[in-house]
């Protein structure tokens, strides 16, 4: 039994021979046309749109796709917002204290309480 590649490779080897061969005896015009159809075709490829070449395709999709993954990751990993209300939590309580008058006063006053404390912490 003979080898499927071996018999392939003869076959391939026989067809180039005879294209080859047949190449010698084509006329100078039908030559013409064929090489005129070639630049053609290839002109063609150049012209083609960047969104038509896979070259570009591919690596632009690629990193779209990792970029959405990126995101998606990022969303989802996001904390919960608390759907609780403001009044509830406790934060509200100490607003009509830190909106008084006095305090304003206090924040003029702000340097000497920080002076005050240090010198409090070197005392103790």
């Amino acid at each position: 039994m003979t080898d499927p590649d071996n018999e392939h490779s003869q076959w391939k080897s026989e067809v180039s021979r005879t294209l080859d061969a047949s190449q010698d005896d084509i006329d100078g015009a039908t030559l013409g046309r064929l090489r005129a159809a070639r630049r053609e075709a290839l002109s063609r490829q150049i012209q083609k749109p960047l969104w038509q070449r896979p070259q570009i395709v591919v690596p632009c999709a690629a990193c779209a796709v990792a970029i959405l993954t990126i995101v998606n990751l990022q969303i989802a990993q996001r904390p919960q917002i608390s759907e609780t209300p403001l009044a509830s939590t406790g934060l509200l309580e100490d607003l009509p204290l830190l909106s008084g008058e006095d305090n304003l006063d206090m924040l003029g006053e702000l340097e000497f309480y920080i002076w005050l404390e240090e010198a409090g912490q070197d005392l103790g």
